[in-house]
C-alpha cells in the first residue's frame, strides 16, 4: 500500500509531464515539478532553483539566491523565471560541485572527477610555464643569454608542453553540454494516467 501511495503521489506531481536528460539513448537525470535544477544558459550564466512548471519546450524556475549574512547562508527564492529549453547550454555533471561565492554567484568546480588536472591540461601548462620561467631565470642570474642557440631546444620543449596543456583545455568539456550528444526529452503525462495510477480504495 505504501508503494502504491508513493507511485500515486509521483503521478499527481508529474501531471504536467517530466524532463529526462539523455546521453544519446541513455537516461541520466529526470526532472519533475518541484525538482531542484542547476543549468547554464547560452549567455553562460548559471541559474539555480526549483522547477515550478514544465512543458515540451520550456520550464519555469523559482530561482534560488544564496545570501551570506553570517556563517550560515540564507536561501531565497528570488523570483520565477521562464527558461526555453533551446536556451539551455549545459548542466553540471553529478561529479561536479556547486559553489556559491559571498555575492550569491554560482560557480561550478571540479569534484570527484578522476585525473581532472591532467584531462584539462592544467598540469602541463604549469610544468611548461614553470620550466621555461626557471630556465630563463637561471640564465639571467648566471648572466648568460637565455635565448642562445644552445638553450632554444629546452625552451621549445617547455613551450610544446605548455601548448599541449592549452590544447587539452580547449578539448576538455566538464559539463553536460546540450547538442548532439546530450539532449532533453519531454515525457507528457495526462491527468487520466495519474488517475489510473490512483490505488483502489481512494
Amino acid at each position: 500500500m505504501t508503494v502504491l501511495l508513493l507511485l500515486w503521489n509521483m503521478a499527481l506531481h508529474a501531471q504536467e509531464g517530466f524532463l529526462i536528460l539523455k546521453k544519446r539513448n541513455t537516461s541520466l537525470v529526470s526532472y519533475f515539478k518541484g525538482s531542484h535544477i542547476v543549468l547554464q544558459l547560452n549567455s553562460r550564466q548559471w541559474v539555480e532553483g526549483v522547477i515550478t512548471k514544465l512543458s515540451a519546450d520550456s520550464i519555469e524556475i523559482a530561482q534560488e539566491i544564496l545570501r551570506y549574512n553570517g556563517p550560515v547562508p540564507d536561501t531565497l527564492h528570488y523570483y520565477h523565471t521562464g527558461v526555453a529549453l533551446k536556451d539551455v547550454y549545459a548542466l553540471p555533471t553529478k561529479r561536479e560541485l556547486i559553489n556559491h561565492d559571498p555575492g550569491g554567484n554560482i560557480n561550478i568546480i571540479p569534484g570527484h572527477e578522476k585525473f581532472v588536472w591532467i584531462r584539462n591540461g592544467f598540469i602541463f601548462r604549469v610544468l611548461g610555464a614553470g620550466y621555461a620561467g626557471l630556465n630563463i631565470g637561471n640564465h639571467l642570474i648566471d648572466k648568460d643569454p637565455p635565448f642562445a642557440s644552445d638553450n632554444l631546444g629546452p625552451l621549445a620543449a617547455a613551450a610544446g608542453v605548455f601548448l599541449f596543456g592549452e590544447l587539452l583545455q580547449q578539448l576538455y568539456h566538464p559539463h553536460w553540454r546540450l547538442g548532439k550528444k546530450y539532449h532533453f526529452q519531454y515525457i507528457p503525462l495526462s491527468d487520466k494516467k495519474a488517475q489510473q495510477a490512483k490505488p483502489r480504495g481512494f
